[in-house]
């Protein structure tokens, strides 16, 4: 039995931009939501109809979700599927063999199964609306499972001398695309998924 949270989220869409311009959405939402000291951020509005998602002003995090988005058009035709994993850690130390030694264990996993395809919905932006109304659900409710913040574990530290600056500091995560998966982990995915279509 595994020890972490686990949210599936389906995107059924004929073009490739909106399936970015959403995976967009979704992910800066989920950062905002699991981001430690998130003051450094700014509201945007999305491309599909008037929707609004805060973005965290991290330039390292902003150019892992700009590589990933761009990864996506090389790899991805006007027809394709994969899966975006989105995993948190936590670090914890143990004693092996006599020598401290740095454990990552995962708390938190996002799983965003994408199919580009001819047979989708034409009501983008109300379907829109109610997978990022799921999405925050799934965000806002029942945090007990978060570890706790211990500022020493944390990676991304603003070691700038300047008085005035603030330190930031977030979870180590692992954002990729899967390009390989299963028929069955798919139908797996989608028994508890929400779905963009």
């Amino acid at each position: 039995m595994s020890n972490y949270d686990c949210h599936n989220i389906g995107i059924f869409q004929d073009d490739l931009e909106t399936v970015k311009e959403f995976l967009k959405l979704a992910i800066n939402t989920i950062f905002f939501h699991r981001w430690i000291n998130n003051n450094n951020y700014t509201c945007e509005t999305s491309a599909i109809k008037d929707i609004s998602y805060m973005k965290i002003n991290d330039s390292s995090l902003q150019g892992k979700i700009n590589s990933l988005l761009n990864e996506i058009t090389d790899q991805q035709g006007n027809e394709g599927r994969f899966q975006i994993n989105l995993d948190f850690y936590t670090r914890n130390q143990e004693i092996l063999f006599g020598f401290f030694q740095k454990k990552e264990i995962c708390w938190e996993k996002w799983n965003i199964l994408v199919i580009v395809t001819e047979k989708s919905s034409k009501d983008k932006e109300n379907n829109m609306r109610k997978v990022m109304a799921d999405l925050l659900n799934k965000l806002n409710t029942d945090k007990d499972f978060m570890p706790d913040i211990n500022l020493e574990e944390f990676e991304n530290m603003d070691n700038n001398s300047n008085k005035n600056s603030k330190k930031t500091f977030n979870f180590p995560y692992e954002l990729k695309i899967n390009n390989r998966f299963e028929q069955n982990s798919v139908l797996n995915l989608l028994n508890n998924c929400s779905v963009y279509k």
